[in-house]
């Protein structure tokens, strides 16, 4: 259980077979992504894996959170920037900032976040480091 003043981490893995077997006009689609990551991924020739992946990345922020922060799934954008890099934007006030590291397999996605107070001095690119260094570990090449 993380407390208001310290790091948390979180960890999820998903099977993208399942986003496969779900079609993209499902009701879970909207409960659960924003318009722009419904974009996103609609995309893609095969937008599976990337719904997967953007699943586990918002599943692992809401893990990565103090157990007494109530987030839903909509209310975690995962962003990408112009080389596809993700971003956590948290629709509601936490007073955390959160970085994500997301990858996938041909039958898995996976996804770390690490959650710290925005009181703290942290430095982004060292989480970011330690974040990829998890996922390695995870899925070794």
């Amino acid at each position: 259980m993380t407390g208001l003043n310290e790091i948390g981490l979180g960890t999820d893995l998903v099977q993208i077979e399942r986003f496969r077997d779900l079609p993209l006009n499902a009701p879970f689609y909207q409960r659960v992504f924003t318009e722009s990551e419904m974009d996103y991924c609609s995309e893609f020739s095969d937008p599976a894996p990337h719904f997967a992946s953007t699943f586990a990345a918002k599943e692992a922020v809401i893990k990565s959170l103090p157990s007494n922060l109530t987030v839903s799934l909509r209310n975690i954008e995962i962003l990408r920037d112009e080389h596809g890099s993700p971003s956590v934007h948290l629709l509601q006030d936490t007073l955390f900032r959160t970085v994500v590291s997301m990858t996938h397999t041909e039958s898995h996605a996976a996804a770390v976040a690490i959650s710290f107070p925005l009181s703290g001095s942290l430095d982004t690119d060292q989480m970011r480091k330690l974040l990829n260094g998890t996922l390695s570990e995870i899925f070794p090449e």
